[in-house]
């Protein structure tokens, strides 16, 4: 019974996009050449997939005007062709082909494999793209290092659909739970629970993002947020090489409105009073200012720039990497050791410098006895700057006047 419900469905396709098709090609002349000169002949012919075998709907038309056609349960086409034209065949899954036309046409059409034979990273195994049911994102170490970064999740942001990216925070396809846990479960190696913040971009090979329920149903509630996969570099059989990657960086200072100068804030509070009774002449000006001291900074042309106060005008960022690789049939290692401080924008601040170092050794036993050893060792150091807390919202509106030390002349 499934047979013939096929044969009804691709009759059915054939009936009724075959016959107006080809009413439709023996009509279609451009409007560029005269009709008395184009010469319009009949070509058939057959498709076929890589193994031979008729297909069925591939879609063929002629170049350079709206005629066309489909093939049919034998893989049969007929079409009416101005002479000097070109046949376009085109099916999903296969390559495009323009052929010249001609009279009796054999056509072999070639699959378009782009993308299905990379592997990616299911649960405890590895699968071919092709083979993948599931909602599964992958990310390669090529692309991971087009940002200049040490932070790998930030290294993902805007990378993967579904991946949103806030910090250190990280939400596949939003939250799902008020009050619980929203993070993803990371794996590193084979081994859960690891933190992206811990390792180098340099030393990432693969990083496979698993968003749905078929793809992280091997991980039972844990997967529940989704699962990141994380896969390292492992050394390249030959000889012992040294590589180094790095960057320097500098941020420029964003541009925020100016601030308040001495005199604009001089004359709106000089105004206000006024309005108020409470100014009527320069006599009164020390009643506009909270202290003493503002009103000496302001009759000695002085005034807070908080921008210049408390940030820096550039920012500079750095990421140094040396990678050793190598081995046999039996054993390979690769170690790596990296350096990275992404800066601070914030004055009396020398941002968080972070030391990596790496080792990836595996050894092959006997024929069927692999061993390998993982190695991982971060350290930090983060000098914060006093400024970082400060709320600097109101203070393009706000008082330009700090403490003014007549004596230092500040």
């Amino acid at each position: 019974m499934n047979k013939t419900f096929k044969t009804y469905l691709a009759y059915g396709l054939v009936a009724s996009l075959f016959v107006p098709a080809q009413v439709q090609a023996a009509t279609a002349i451009p409007t560029s050449v005269p009709a008395e000169v184009q010469q319009v002949r009949p070509v058939k012919g057959n498709v076929v997939d890589e193994n031979g075998e008729p297909m069925i709907g591939v879609t063929i038309k002629v170049v350079g005007s709206t005629g066309g056609t489909i093939t049919d349960m034998d893989g049969n086409f007929s079409l009416n062709v101005p002479s000097g034209r070109k046949l376009q065949f085109t099916y999903a899954g296969y390559k495009e082909q323009n052929l010249s036309a001609s009279t009796n046409m054999k056509v072999k059409m070639e699959p378009d494999a782009v993308g299905l034979e990379e592997v990616v990273v299911i649960g405890f195994g590895t699968v071919k793209k092709r083979d993948v049911t599931g909602a599964v994102a992958q990310v390669k170490s090529d692309v991971i290092l087009q940002t200049p970064t040490s932070d790998v999740a930030t290294s993902l942001q805007g990378r993967i659909t579904g991946l949103d990216v806030n910090g250190t925070e990280l939400r596949i396809r939003g939250n799902r739970s008020i009050n619980g846990n929203n993070a993803p479960l990371v794996i590193i190696d084979g081994v859960q629970g690891g933190s992206m913040g811990d390792l180098n971009p340099d030393d990432i090979e693969t990083i496979d993002v698993l968003k749905d329920a078929s793809s992280t149903a091997i991980y039972g509630s844990q997967g529940a947020n989704g699962v990141i996969i994380i896969t390292t570099k492992k050394a390249e059989k030959g000889k012992m090489q040294v590589s180094y990657n790095g960057y320097v960086t500098a941020a420029f200072r964003e541009q925020h409105p100016d601030y308040r100068s001495g005199e604009n804030y001089y004359e709106a509070n000089r105004i206000a009073a006024q309005n108020a009774g409470q100014w009527s002449s320069p006599t009164d000006d020390l009643n506009l200012f909270s202290s003493n001291a503002a009103y000496a900074a302001y009759k000695a042309g002085i005034w807070t720039d908080f921008d210049e106060e408390l940030q820096k005008s550039t920012t500079w960022s750095n990421r140094h990497t040396i990678t050793l690789s190598g081995g046999n049939d039996k054993t390979s290692a690769r170690f790596s050791i990296g350096y990275a401080n992404d800066g601070n924008k914030w004055k009396k601040s020398g941002g968080t410098d972070r030391y990596t170092l790496r080792a990836n050794i595996d050894h092959k036993i006997h024929q069927w006895i692999d061993a390998g050893v993982n190695f991982q060792l971060t350290h930090r150091r983060t000098e914060n700057s006093p400024y970082q807390s400060t709320p600097t919202t109101g203070m393009q509106l706000g008082s330009p006047y700090g403490y003014y030390d007549d004596a230092n002349d500040i």
